[in-house]
């Protein structure tokens, strides 16, 4: 049996502008756009083809693309927006990838004794930055009552066996 394994190490930092790359034809880089932000990889070597740094760029560029179609909750057809919109009470089944990045939210969740929350969409989306396209505003305190009623912690069950969510409330998942 044959087991693929894909790794991929983010490495972020600060320096003087040319410290980092100041060896004559080290430098290698691609940027681009995913989850409504950018990203910019730095390549440190000597001697790198084309075509390997067009397959780093394909490679970074698809497990993006991965994790947006599992885990966006702008893109209508992703595994989080399909969540959302299923009914609540169901057992929904997502891929063993999407459930382990729940998984480990529901871990920090628990440390951090609810503060963190991934299924805070519905209030994310009340203030303008969710899906819907709401505008941007301040809630009044009211309406800030009214979600918080709404928004109990923990309504997002994980069910690592049968490899599903299910929202117990109508909650909204937001990655």
């Amino acid at each position: 049996m044959s087991h693929t394994k894909r790794s991929l190490a983010l490495f972020a930092g600060c320096s003087e502008r040319g410290g980092f790359f100041a060896l004559p034809g080290a430098a290698h880089a691609f940027q681009g756009l995913a989850m409504g932000s950018s990203y910019s990889v730095k390549i440190a070597t000597r001697g790198l083809a084309d075509a390997t740094l067009a397959a780093a760029e394909s490679t970074v560029a698809a497990a993006l693309a991965d994790v947006v179609g599992r885990m966006s909750h702008y893109d209508p057809a992703s595994e989080v927006s399909r969540l959302n919109r299923h009914p609540v009470g169901e057992p929904f089944a997502v891929a063993p990838e999407t459930l382990q990045v729940f998984a480990a939210a529901q871990a920090v969740r628990s440390a951090s004794g609810g503060a963190f929350d991934v299924a805070l969409g519905l209030p994310v989306d009340e203030w303008g930055f969710g899906p819907s396209e709401k505008p941007r505003r301040v809630l009044s305190a009211a309406e800030r009552q009214a979600l918080q009623r709404l928004q109990r912690g923990g309504e997002l069950a994980l069910d690592a066996r049968a490899g599903t969510l299910t929202r117990r409330a109508p909650v909204l998942a937001n990655l």
